[in-house]
């Protein structure tokens, strides 16, 4: 075989000159170099694509086993060690920042919640309501929550020193303490049923003693307690009438009859024909049935 490249008559199976050491078939030669050229790409693509797995790979298990700042934050806090929390904080970022202040508003709001529904007691719910305090960094809400603590707990005071005015029958401070019962005491609907109940046990206080007083013949201390009755309720048409029938009796002069055989009309005795004319409003009185009205 004739070489192209220098004319050297070459055997017809060589594959290169022997005069020059070119390629004979050059065709052949272009073949190889294509498949060497892409056996070498390929082995270079996957050598690239190994590497940019392994390097995603790391990535992922970086993001995956790198601390939770927020995470770390809450474990600070539920173990009450700030030491740590204040090593994490500078690392939160601002929206970790908000997340942690919102956990902890939650928080907050679930202490109040437990100590209104009697599940928690004032000072404890106080000092974790401080601790928040220490870790939260918009106080504002935490404030406004401890206010509301401080509220009720003056609130449900309130109510109980209600009920012991009652027990000793001092209706005005029961009153008093009953009225600084706040809406969003559990108590409240309980205190507005007080306060309407402290009016007719005064009223039945004060006709007992009227009527203390009418058996003692005492009738100018019997139509003071009447008179503090209406000051209460001054359209009891019982309390009226009673005290109508004791001033009209104290106003007319006894009657005195000629017949030997009876005796002159005392006070008490005209007073006592008064209260009888009064009839049903009387025996109310007495029972206490007259205190509806």
């Amino acid at each position: 075989m004739k070489c192209k490249h220098c004319d050297f008559e070459n055997l017809d199976q060589a594959t290169y000159c022997s005069g020059c050491g070119k390629p004979l078939n050059e065709s052949n030669d272009v073949v190889t170099q294509s498949k060497n050229f892409e056996t070498k790409n390929r082995r270079i693509l996957i050598s690239v694509m190994s590497i940019l797995g392994i390097g995603l790979a790391m990535i992922i298990a970086w993001m995956i086993l790198r601390p939770n700042q927020l995470e770390l934050a809450k474990e600070a806090y539920q173990s009450d060690d700030l030491t740590a929390y204040e090593n994490v904080e500078s690392k939160l970022s601002k929206e970790q920042k908000t997340e942690f202040d919102a956990y902890l508003i939650e928080e907050a709001q679930s202490i109040f919640d437990a100590f209104k529904s009697d599940g928690l007691f004032y000072k404890e719910a106080v000092r974790r309501l401080e601790k928040i305090k220490l870790y939260v960094i918009q106080t504002d809400e935490v404030n406004t929550i401890m206010t509301q603590l401080e509220s009720l707990n003056s609130s449900r005071q309130a109510y109980n020193e209600g009920k012991s005015w009652i027990e000793a029958k001092e209706w005005d401070n029961a009153k008093a303490s009953f009225e600084a019962v706040l809406p969003l005491d559990p108590n409240y609907d309980f205190a507005l049923r007080y306060l309407e109940s402290i009016q007719r046990w005064q009223l039945q206080e004060i006709g007992a003693k009227a009527l203390d007083y009418l058996e003692q013949e005492d009738y100018e201390k019997a139509v003071n307690e009447i008179m503090k009755g209406l000051e209460i309720d001054p359209t009891n048409e019982t309390l009226l009438n009673i005290k109508q029938t004791i001033q009209d009796a104290l106003n007319t002069p006894p009657v005195i009859e000629e017949a030997p055989q009876e005796q002159p009309k005392g006070l008490g005795e005209m007073i006592k024909d008064g209260l009888q004319a009064v009839g049903d409003g009387i025996k109310s009185f007495f029972d206490g049935s007259w205190l509806e009205n």
